[in-house]
């Protein structure tokens, strides 16, 4: 039971079981909350209370403990890129997922968690056994820390608690998490596995203290072919809308040298939960619009028009979307997947 937060929002991923339902205590099941994500837009004090969920198979029922919501007055807040998170088969060698990431103003704690024991508790297939995470500065390679075996501390399970991420409920499980308080500047977490070990691995980043400081993210990994796309999942929070750059780079990355680079990658946003449509980039195509918002961003330099990375530049407002990043006609490759706030 995996649950992403803006405003609410509970996502349940990987079940067998065959129904489920979101109910709030008091007001019984919520109509047409059967879906495996609940948010709630717009929302008002009445919307206040606890909310669970019940998953029934074969007669059987099982209901989460109740999640409490509420709801404070506030003034209007600027939006921002709060979170990302992105679910796929972690490699080794060139093939280990690399989070980047620019802290702005001044900086401030950072957690980044790979979870792989538990995926499988929940029934993934091929999950990652022992994950392992490292930080670095960008450029220099300067060492911050690592960690495999996140042990349960204190400090870890309040940072979760805080963020509503993935629950870490195993002190003992050999999921990896880093809580680290940063300046602003430009670094790296890398996700890989212990002993070279591969499997699927759900990797999550979130920017705690002065969120609004996170200027940019980026994954670098392989993009496989059906369960093993790039599904990246990030929240937009505050309370206006925020101008956001996606890119998906594969011959970009190519000409600089990079081995196994994406040919022709592919670039779909939607709505988490509604799956509703919001845009999409086959090729970007030099336009004046990706142009000035790629060089605004100091981003990944594209500068073929006609090259076949993709990019999509598009206003949002306060919620949870999925980026989805594919080969055309199911090819596969290495690619940098990037977020900028604009």
């Amino acid at each position: 039971f995996f649950f992403f937060k803006q405003k609410t929002a509970y996502e349940i991923v990987d079940c067998d079981w065959s129904s489920r339902v979101l109910f709030r205590s008091g007001s019984g099941p919520i109509p047409g909350a059967i879906n495996p994500l609940l948010v709630l837009s717009g929302v008002t004090s009445a919307d206040a209370g606890d909310y669970s969920c019940a998953i029934s198979s074969a007669g059987a029922t099982t209901t989460t403990n109740a999640g409490r919501v509420t709801v404070l007055a506030s003034s209007p807040s600027p939006g921002y890129i709060r979170a990302l998170s992105l679910r796929g088969n972690v490699g080794s060698g060139a093939d280990v997922f690399v989070i980047g990431f620019v802290l702005e103003g001044a900086g401030g704690r950072v957690l980044v968690k790979s979870i792989g024991p538990g995926l499988a508790a929940l029934g993934v297939p091929g999950a990652m056994v022992d994950p392992r995470l490292d930080l670095t500065v960008a450029g220099s390679n300067l060492a911050l820390g690592g960690n495999d075996n996140w042990g349960g501390a204190a400090d870890l399970i309040s940072a979760n608690v805080e963020t509503a991420a993935f629950p870490l409920a195993d002190p003992a499980s050999r999921d990896a998490a880093l809580l680290r308080t940063l300046p602003n500047g430009v670094y790296l977490a890398t996700a890989s596995g212990v002993a070279n070990t591969t499997g699927v691995s759900l990797v999550e980043f979130y920017g705690l203290d002065n969120p609004a400081n996170l200027y940019a993210l980026s994954l670098r990994g392989r993009i496989g072919t059906g369960a093993d796309i790039f599904v990246a999942g990030f929240v937009i929070a505050g309370s206006t809308a925020k101008t956001v750059l996606i890119k998906v780079v594969g011959p970009g990355i190519a000409a600089l040298g990079v081995p196994g680079a994406m040919a022709d990658p592919q670039l779909e946003l939607t709505a988490a939960g509604s799956n509703a449509f919001l845009g999409g980039n086959d090729n970007w195509g030099g336009t004046a619009d990706l142009t000035a918002a790629n060089i605004a961003a100091s981003a990944f330099p594209l500068t073929d028009p006609g090259s076949k990375d993709a990019m999509l530049l598009i206003t949002l407002p306060p919620g949870v979307y999925l980026a989805t990043a594919r080969g055309a006609a199911e090819t596969t490759g290495v690619a940098l997947l990037e977020f900028y706030g604009q």
